[in-house]
């Protein structure tokens, strides 16, 4: 009762998570808006996510603050690649509900800013969307990745990477990406993923975007030819030529 009432009072970073799993043991019942499930996910506490689950938690509850995220979303924002893993399990939703009323990240999207490769993929494959409805309207998971800045070759390695694995999920290459140079959340440029490649000069990411648009236009001819679209098709260069984006064969 101490901590539920510590964590009611001061918040959660009064305590710590070995106090958290005492209560839980002890059958706390947790007060209204404590937000230990975010705590945990922004924590990297992943031992905590299972058992605040099966003491009545819902795993997709949202932080209060300007961020509202999850803690999948806290666990993807941080590369935490376990946390994701478990979250997942535990029944997370790729797109919480918040995402779409409000112009909050996804998952996805939060990984995907930071270029979390790994996650980016388990994420995708448990269902996250591309692209998702907000409140200013769409947006697009590569636009993100694209608009992230990169300052080390370990961290353009890792751009590139994530890109890569969003264009071979189906991601449109000719995405146009608001960016702000300004420091504000106003776009002040729109630019396509190609002339944002070039601005930030990576060579490999230019050649990756540029590969991805050539094959879009490619594709775009068979469809004008009448070529079947439906399903894949596989060329000499064994490229595979999917309905929505194209996906290169491992």
């Amino acid at each position: 009762e101490w901590v539920a009432s510590r964590i009611q009072t001061y918040g959660p970073e009064d305590i710590g998570y070995k106090d958290v799993l005492k209560a839980i043991a002890l059958g706390v019942e947790w007060p209204k808006d404590t937000y230990v499930m975010t705590w945990a996910g922004r924590r990297g506490h992943v031992c905590l996510l299972e058992p605040l689950v099966k003491s009545g938690l819902d795993i997709d509850e949202t932080d209060p603050g300007d961020n509202g995220y999850t803690a999948l979303t806290w666990m993807a924002s941080r590369g935490n690649l376990e946390g994701v893993r478990e979250a997942l399990r535990l029944k997370a939703s790729p797109v919480p509900k918040e995402t779409c009323k409000y112009n909050i990240d996804t998952p996805l999207e939060a990984a995907a800013g930071r270029h979390h490769a790994d996650i980016v993929d388990m994420l995708i494959s448990a269902g996250a969307p591309l692209t998702v409805g907000k409140m200013n309207g769409p947006s697009t998971v590569i636009g993100r990745a694209m608009a992230a800045n990169t300052f080390n070759e370990k961290e353009h390695a890792r751009k590139v990477k994530t890109v890569e694995q969003l264009l071979n999920a189906g991601s449109d290459p000719e995405t146009i990406v608001p960016v702000s140079y300004d420091g504000t959340d106003e776009p002040s440029k729109h630019l396509s993923c190609l002339e944002l490649a070039k601005n930030c000069g990576l060579q490999p990411l230019i050649d990756l975007i540029s590969a991805h648009v050539e094959m879009k236009r490619q594709f775009e001819k068979l469809k004008a030819n009448g070529f079947p679209v439906d399903g894949t098709i596989d060329s000499p260069a064994g490229v595979t030529f999917k309905k929505v984006g194209i996906k290169l064969k491992p």
